[in-house]
C-alpha cells in the first residue's frame, strides 16, 4: 500500500535530524526490507519551513519502522494514498456491507 508521510521538525533540531537521516539511510542499506520503498522523492523544507512529505510503498510494519526510527526527531501524519481505480471497489464493498 502507498502512504503519504507528512512531517515536521523543530528547526533547532536541524543538526540532530541530519545525523538521524544518515543513520536511517545506513540501516536502510543494510536492511532494505525493514522500511517502505520511496515512490516519490522526499519533498522537504517546503516554503522554507522544516516540514515536507514522503510518498512510500510498503506494509504497515515497514511504515511503522520508518516513523519509529524518526521518533523524537520528526513528527509525522500518515495517510493512505488511494487511486481512482480503487474507488469503485471500495464503494462496492461499502454498499455490500
Amino acid at each position: 500500500m502507498r502512504y503519504a508521510l507528512y512531517f515536521e521538525f523543530d528547526p533547532s533540531d536541524g543538526p540532530k535530524v541530519y545525523e538521524r537521516n544518515e543513520k536511517i539511510h545506513a540501516d536502510r542499506a543494510k536492511n532494505p526490507d525493514k522500511y517502505p520503498k520511496d515512490v516519490f522523492p522526499v519533498q522537504g523544507h517546503l516554503f522554507g519551513k522544516p516540514a515536507g512529505f514522503y510518498v512510500v510503498e510498503g506494509s504497515h510494519e515497514q511504515v511503522f519502522n520508518f516513523v519509529h526510527a524518526w521518533m523524537g526527531y520528526k513528527r509525522f501524519r500518515v495517510e493512505p494514498v488511494k487511486f481512482a481505480e480503487d474507488l469503485s471497489g471500495m464503494q462496492k464493498k461499502a454498499v455490500d456491507i
